[in-house]
């Protein structure tokens, strides 16, 4: 239901995204809008940052939160879904990736050589590693690891954290379940991301990979490898 209400919005199909309309999202809780509010802030004074950006996290929250209530509808909250993405969109004339999460399902980057982990974790362990009472090693097998504090249709508030990251050429993207980063590290994912296999076996690996190493989770991949060749101006 996540996939059916974001994947058929016209917001992600338009070229001009800025200008499409989406429903309302309802006033959120007065904490949750003192923390947005913050955030925003720090978007508007970022000089990095496209002022219109803004405009599109904005629409993109109010179409999670559809999400959110298809969910609630449907299941009337007995279950719940994480959900990561990044959505392409060119802004001042330049590309860039709107990355954002709710729960633990990850999305990472590898650009010039360098890895990292775009997003961050709305679990238990996560919180205890921030507060330093964990080790990123101690998380992989801590009992708590399963344990997430943000989900759409769970009858939490599905508030999503969001990065704006320029788009580079020929940098890769991941986004996957934590059904992968369970089974794997950081440097095994990366190995196989920085193989000169074809995309779809990439991310063929990346299961196989994860189903050899116990496969205790639903493991779900998506890999992108962006690209410089000329596209159909009308894409």
């Amino acid at each position: 239901m996540a996939v059916r209400t974001l994947g058929g919005s016209a917001l992600f199909s338009s070229r001009r995204p800025a200008e499409v309309e989406v429903p309302a999202e309802p006033e959120p809780p007065e904490d949750v809008a003192r923390f947005r509010e913050r955030i925003e802030r720090e978007m508007k004074l970022d000089p990095e940052i496209p002022a219109e950006a803004l405009v599109l996290v904005r629409k993109l929250r109010a179409v999670l939160h559809q999400a959110d209530s298809s969910i609630q509808d449907e299941l009337g909250g007995r279950a719940g879904t994480t959900v990561t993405g990044a959505w392409l969109v060119e802004m001042g004339g330049d590309p860039f990736w709107v990355v954002f999460n709710i729960g633990d399902s990850r999305t990472y980057r590898l650009a010039e050589g360098y890895f990292e982990q775009l997003t961050v974790d709305h679990s238990q362990v996560q919180e205890l590693i921030n507060g330093g009472f964990l080790s990123p090693e101690q998380a992989r097998v801590d009992p708590r690891r399963n344990v997430i504090t943000r989900a759409l249709g769970a009858g939490m508030e599905p508030d999503a954290d969001f990065w704006i990251v320029p788009a580079q050429p020929r940098e890769k993207l991941l986004v996957c379940s934590d059904g992968l980063n369970g089974e794997l590290t950081d440097d095994e994912i990366r190995q196989i991301l920085e193989s000169d296999v074809p995309i779809d076996e990439c991310a063929d690996q990346l299961v196989a990979g994860a189903l050899n190493a116990g496969g205790r989770d639903n493991v779900t991949v998506i890999v992108v490898d962006a690209t410089t060749e000329d596209t159909d101006p009308d894409w």
